[in-house]
């Protein structure tokens, strides 16, 4: 009288006796059939209750009660980074500057919400380039059967210290990529990192030095070693640093 299916499973029910008298059915949603076996019944509810009446040839009534009890639909995580392959994951970590796209299945039938920082909401299945706002993004993507059972799966994805690339410039030449540099007195040098945008820069040098620029030039040097501490915050707020050592003879 009762079994447990997913929402896409096909259920029939054909109660006895096979012949003789008459029947008739109600369910949910205003379901009404006559016929003895109803097949490929509507799973519209969580819980689907119908109700089986037969007639007897000296026209006395009985009835039958079937439950159809609907689970959660299992959610297939995948995950695409740069237009690469999908991947079945729940969690990745990328670069900041990563596009990265979340569409779990099944791919048809029911609904689909999302939420995510920042207040990040959609009702699209497949979500594309979604914003990396922190060190650790979270994506919760619930999914709505067509018995209106929902289920819900968890995506979450870290965003990595960008590499910083160092480069220098020394008495107006060609930019060196490279963190250090012997120079003589009074030669100007400039700290130019990489990447060239997005983020934010800080610096800390010698004698208090500080600047938020992203290339610093003229840099003062006292004689001997000068050290300089470039620190990079990409758009989703993960810090990495880079040093820089100039040797002024």
């Amino acid at each position: 009288t009762s079994v447990t299916v997913q929402a896409t499973d096909l259920v029939n029910l054909g109660p006895q006796p096979l012949t003789g008298g008459s029947w008739s059915w109600a369910g949910p949603s205003g379901y009404t059939s006559t016929s003895r076996e109803i097949d490929s019944i509507p799973l519209t509810s969580p819980t689907n209750v119908f109700v089986a009446t037969y007639t007897n040839p000296a026209g006395i009534k009985s009835t039958q009660t079937f439950t159809i009890n609907v689970v959660p639909t299992a959610i297939t995580p995948y995950i695409e980074v740069n237009g690469g392959t999908w991947l079945t994951a729940t969690s990745v970590t990328v670069q900041a500057t990563d596009l990265v796209n979340l569409g779990p299945q099944p791919l048809t039938g029911g609904s689909w919400s999302w939420t995510g920082p920042g207040g990040y909401t959609s009702k699209a299945r497949e979500i594309d380039s979604i914003p990396l706002t922190l060190p650790v993004n979270v994506f919760v993507a619930t999914y709505t059967n067509p018995a209106g059972v929902k289920s819900t799966q968890t995506f979450t994805i870290n965003v990595g210290p960008t590499p910083i690339t160092p480069y220098l410039q020394v008495g107006g030449g060609a930019w060196q990529a490279t963190p250090s540099a012997l120079v003589f007195q009074g030669t100007p040098v400039n700290l130019g990192p990489q990447p060239l945008t997005g983020g934010s820069w800080s610096w800390a040098g010698p004698n208090g030095f500080t600047s938020t620029s992203r290339e610093v030039d003229n840099i003062r040097l006292s004689i001997g070693f000068d050290t300089f501490v470039v620190t990079y915050t990409n758009p989703a707020g993960v810090k990495s640093t880079a040093t820089f050592t100039i040797i002024d003879l």
